[in-house]
């Protein structure tokens, strides 16, 4: 999927309950100028049937998804537009501003503590469970901050070990790479920069692994664990776990 920003499948990935099922689970940025050659694999390889789109309105009109016949369309808002969000344009605002990443720890603070981040992830999971055939693509601008949570938080109730789930995090490093000058464009469009600080700009378009690990302390800090929070936290029950398992592994 070489027109599809950050793009990936997490099939084969191998955890504690089974092994993921391939063309299930699909990550990456949004379905925007995708070449006809990756559209067709999307809809008869993969047999795409869900897009769950986690980015804000001003996102949506910068780069429209391709609407494609048969596939359903959800926008789950993980923070409200005005809020301080994931949104790599407003993320290198900010940074440009502090001239430090420090507020990207807030942000993955905010995947836990936030209202309406913890009802869309719970929605997220529970349209995953709900679909027993094809495959769902989540996505965000670049692929990496909201959408590279919400992998980890199915990653890890499927029982992937810590160390797999850190790995498919990083690889957003190496993939955005590919992608840079067109990300870097959208950035553009709407804050143009001047910055010659590139370990900055790098902050800002890649992750590091210490920005999940953040979500996954504040998830120990205030809950305990990880099952205390799907439970108290998004309220996920016991059945939708059960249907993700079944769905998703072999």
């Amino acid at each position: 999927m070489n027109s599809i920003r950050n793009f990936r499948d997490l099939g084969h990935i191998k955890g504690a309950f089974g092994t993921l099922k391939p063309n299930k689970l699909l990550r990456g940025g949004p379905l925007y100028n995708v070449s006809e050659i990756d559209a067709l694999s999307l809809c008869d390889d993969i047999d795409l049937k869900t897009v769950v789109d986690f980015r804000n309105q001003h996102e949506k009109l910068n780069e429209p998804n391709i609407i494609y016949d048969g596939v359903q369309y959800h926008n789950l808002l993980i923070m409200e537009d005005y809020e301080s969000s994931s949104d790599p344009k407003r993320m290198l605002k900010e940074a440009e501003s502090t001239q430090s990443s420090d507020f990207m720890y807030d942000i993955y603070e905010n995947f836990i503590l936030g209202e309406l981040a913890s009802q869309s992830y719970r929605e997220f999971l529970e349209l995953i469970a709900s679909q027993d055939s094809g495959s769902v693509y989540f996505h965000c601008t670049a692929g990496k901050d909201r959408t590279g949570f919400a992998a980890a938080l199915l990653l890890k109730i499927l029982g992937v070990c810590d160390e797999d789930i850190y790995r498919d995090f990083l690889e957003t490093n190496e993939n955005i790479e590919k992608h840079k000058e067109s990300l870097l464009a959208s950035i553009m469009k709407f804050h143009p920069f001047d910055t010659n600080d590139e370990s900055l700009v790098l902050d800002v378009l890649g992750v590091k692994e210490d920005y999940l690990k953040k979500s996954m302390d504040t998830i120990d800090k205030v809950y305990g664990n990880f099952d205390n929070y799907l439970k108290d936290g998004l309220k996920i029950s016991p059945g939708t776990i059960k249907s993700l398992r079944k769905n998703l592994l072999y």
